[in-house]
């Protein structure tokens, strides 16, 4: 397996531009650190639909260099991770991120659950893993509208004021 990375969730990278904020913090540790973090094209796609300043994406070229391609095993482990957190409108892109960084064994940056760490996979202990897994995704929706709800709408307006700006 490849060295061990962080993979960084969209919300947490547009956080993270923003100077001083607590994202930007840690991201600044973890480059002192010599931390490898990448995102996954899905990710990644995410953050360029913006908005988006011309000099926050070559800010973010620089910080996030690996992209990590989106795999048959990613779109297996998101759809586990989907079904067994509800169904909820506006995860499941955020399940698909979840699914690649727990498929590379890295740990997932996100802005509203922190750092998640997936344990190691072993044969035998394959379906504990997974309630622990779903269990970290959870995480990621804790505070969020159930599915009748507008999900993703409610998690983007908690983006500060700073990053839409013109």
């Amino acid at each position: 397996m490849a060295e061990a990375a962080i993979h960084l969730d969209t919300c947490f990278l547009i956080r993270a531009l923003v100077p001083g904020s607590e994202p930007d913090l840690r991201l600044r540790q973890w480059l002192r650190e010599g931390q490898r973090l990448c995102m996954t094209s899905i990710a990644w796609t995410e953050f360029l639909c913006g908005p988006l300043k011309p000099a926050e994406l070559v800010l973010a070229e620089q910080i996030v260099t690996d992209r990590i391609d989106y795999s048959e095993q990613d779109a297996r482990r998101a759809a586990e991770f989907f079904n067994a957190t509800g169904r909820r409108r506006g995860t499941l892109a955020d399940c698909m991120i979840a699914a690649s960084a727990r498929e590379r064994g890295a740990a997932l940056a996100q802005s509203r659950a922190g750092l998640l760490e997936f344990a190691p996979v072993a044969i035998d202990s394959q379906t504990a893993d997974m309630h622990l897994a779903v269990s970290a995704v959870r995480q990621l929706f804790d505070g969020l509208p159930d599915a009748d709800s507008a999900g993703r709408d409610e998690v983007s307006s908690r983006i500060p004021a700073q990053r839409h700006g013109g």
